[in-house]
């Protein structure tokens, strides 16, 4: 597919290549170019509201949104990061940080402090690649995805599988 506009065009706009990957990244992720980090999006907001399942589908959205637009530039620049430390530390960066939103997100959807070894196992699952790995290569289909990671999530962080009574009821 062609956009029609010479490459040259859109290296003038960044400062360099890198630069150019780094911003489509970033705006695969999002879903747009502007300056906002996660937590202050209308997404991460909608973490808090509802019931519990709710929430949980919320995010279970999100994330499968977030990989349909970026899995496959992720695994492009996995690839061109293995000849180039600075891009392969800015990835480094960039999942430390998509750590933090996971425990952060978490913690709004359970209503509770995530703690313990299961967040890197909850990081890992809900990263691109396992994405990349559960649809395109074992083919999952996006509702059978979320509802994985919907049942995988609970058990790891050993929540209770079917909704949770409100509180101070009996």
């Amino acid at each position: 597919m062609s956009a029609g506009v010479a490459v040259e065009t859109i290296y003038k706009g960044f400062k360099s290549k890198k630069q150019l990957v780094r911003d489509a990244m970033e705006a695969a992720v999002v879903g747009d170019a502007e300056p906002l980090a996660f937590v202050e999006r209308d997404p991460f907001r909608r973490l808090g509201e509802g019931t519990r399942a709710e929430r949980l589908q919320v995010g279970m959205d999100i994330l499968a949104d977030l990989h349909e637009r970026s899995a496959g530039l992720w695994r492009a620049l996995g690839d061109a990061a293995a000849g180039d430390d600075a891009l392969e530390a800015w990835m480094r960066d960039g999942e430390q940080n998509r750590k933090l939103d996971t425990v952060r997100s978490l913690e709004r959807i359970f209503e509770r402090p995530i703690t313990g070894p299961m967040i890197d196992v909850v990081w890992t699952l809900y990263g691109p690649e396992s994405y990349w790995k559960l649809v395109h290569v074992a083919g999952l289909s996006r509702a059978e995805y979320q509802a994985m990671l919907t049942e995988a999530t609970l058990r790891l962080l050993g929540e209770p599988l079917d909704e949770p009574k409100p509180r101070g009821r009996r």
